[in-house]
């Protein structure tokens, strides 16, 4: 069975996908980006140029089809595109083709060209119900969720989008939103006998509650929410990881109580969670999951979440493996936080069970939805 994945570029946390479905008995896989993105473009929202280092591409055949498609209306270009990869699959045509969002014009061109092979089409995508949408563009969904013989859904928020835009529970998989849970909580682990080193190095008290936001400094993230709500919240301390557009700000507005660490790469990212006792992702309705929570029950942390965020009816189980709050609610968020502060052992006992609960949310488990979907669409072949 030869399956095309059509992706917009390498993802770190979409490549052990690819490599678990290429490791699998019976699938030639080739993944098809859109375009790779050099450290420039990579660092488009994080304000300073980067380029992940772990291996985003290795452990499966790829190739690049549309490169400098950039513009969302460049129909031109979107046809160019889709005619370029028509021709990398002429000598050696694919039997199922995988996409895995239209939310870049180089994806709709890799539509465009799966819709012309003929070929039968799974799909697995991350939208919620969240987004505000017109009549238009739901009815455009509506058709362009028709063109799929499977739809793989990431959780539940993104189930009832689909549900919600017509699709048949029958040709709806689970295939889960994963991080990577054997190496960033074994990275954890490893730094476990430096937790005060590590702490001591961003200023964190070495008895002090302390609650990480991560991710980047943008208006949806509510960070400010976050950093509000320590200010609430005597005995606790923050760690902040990430850069953007509002980290100058945020610098200057906070107190000794905060500690900011910057952009931390995939390599270093598991000190901010053995530094830490509790994650907190207080975002808007635009965070459609929050990987960043798999990332931190991974490695023994609870999380509370905004009741915004799109990950919160799948990994908030409340009061074992963390707690929600309403969206912009600063004083029921200090009002969790400090459950943790007045209660010594609170975030350990939790963090034990979200790295338990986070365990079903892996690579092999949605590598598994994937293959659930390639079995029902081409049956007896695969």
């Amino acid at each position: 069975m030869k399956l095309a994945v059509i992706a917009s570029h390498p993802i770190q946390y979409h490549a052990p996908l690819y490599r678990r479905l290429a490791g699998t008995s019976g699938i030639t896989l080739s993944v098809f980006f859109a375009n790779k993105p050099d450290a420039q473009r990579q660092g488009r929202g994080f304000g300073q140029a980067f380029e992940w280092d772990i291996p985003l591409t290795a452990g499966y055949p790829s190739a690049v089809f549309a490169q400098n498609l950039d513009r969302p209306r460049d129909w031109r270009g979107m046809l160019r595109g889709a005619a370029h990869l028509r021709r990398m699959w002429k000598a050696d045509p694919p039997d199922l083709i995988f996409l895995t969002g239209w939310h870049h014009p180089g994806m709709v061109a890799g539509l465009i060209a799966a819709r012309a092979s003929g070929k039968p089409l799974i799909f697995r995508g991350e939208a919620t119900l969240s987004a505000r949408r017109g009549a238009a563009k739901r009815a455009a969904h509506r058709l362009l969720l028709a063109q799929f013989q499977r739809i793989l859904f990431i959780g539940e928020a993104n189930r009832k989008y689909y549900l919600a835009h017509g699709v048949n529970p029958g040709r709806l998989v689970f295939s889960p939103f994963f991080s990577e849970n054997e190496r960033i909580g074994g990275q954890a682990d490893e730094l476990a006998g430096r937790r005060q080193e590590i702490r001591a190095g961003w200023g964190i008290p070495e008895n002090a509650t302390c609650f990480l936001f991560c991710g980047k400094l943008e208006p949806k993230k509510r960070v400010e929410d976050f950093i509000a709500a320590i200010g609430q919240c005597p005995g606790a301390h923050a760690l902040v990881v990430g850069s953007g557009e509002l980290e100058a700000a945020l610098r200057q507005q906070s107190d000794r109580r905060i500690s900011f660490a910057g952009f931390l790469n995939q390599s270093r990212i598991a000190e901010a969670y053995c530094a830490s006792d509790v994650l907190v992702l207080p975002s808007d309705e635009g965070e459609v999951w929050g990987v960043v929570v798999n990332e931190a029950m991974a490695c023994g942390l609870p999380a509370v979440v905004s009741d915004r965020v799109g990950c919160r009816e799948d990994l908030i189980k409340e009061g074992e493996t963390g707690f929600s709050f309403p969206f912009g609610n600063i004083g029921a968020l200090a009002a969790t936080l400090r459950r943790f502060v007045a209660t010594p052992g609170l975030a350990k006992q939790m963090g034990s069970c979200a790295r338990a609960h986070i365990q079903s949310y892996s690579v092999e488990n949605a590598a598994a939805g994937v293959m659930r979907a390639v079995q029902a669409v081409c049956g007896g072949r695969s």
